[in-house]
């Protein structure tokens, strides 16, 4: 079976939708009686269209330090 342009468009909403609603995977799958394998595959298959390169990214942290450290 060949993805076409609209199965994509269709399939990264759904994944958005999914996101957006902050749910688990499994529960918000559940919930829309969508299947996770078929929900796993597309977010696999869109996210490397939206990162070709399959480049690593990285987030800068800031460590936060309490009061409850200082006392080790």
């Amino acid at each position: 079976m060949r993805s076409t342009a609209k199965d994509q468009l269709l399939w990264e909403q759904i994944i958005n939708k999914r996101t957006k609603s902050g749910m688990s995977v499994s529960k918000w799958c559940k919930d829309n009686e969508i299947s996770k394998g078929k929900y796993h595959y597309w977010n696999h298959k869109i996210s490397k269209k939206q990162n070709p390169n399959n480049e690593m990214t990285f987030a800068e942290i800031t460590p936060i330090i309490s009061n409850a450290d200082q006392a080790i």
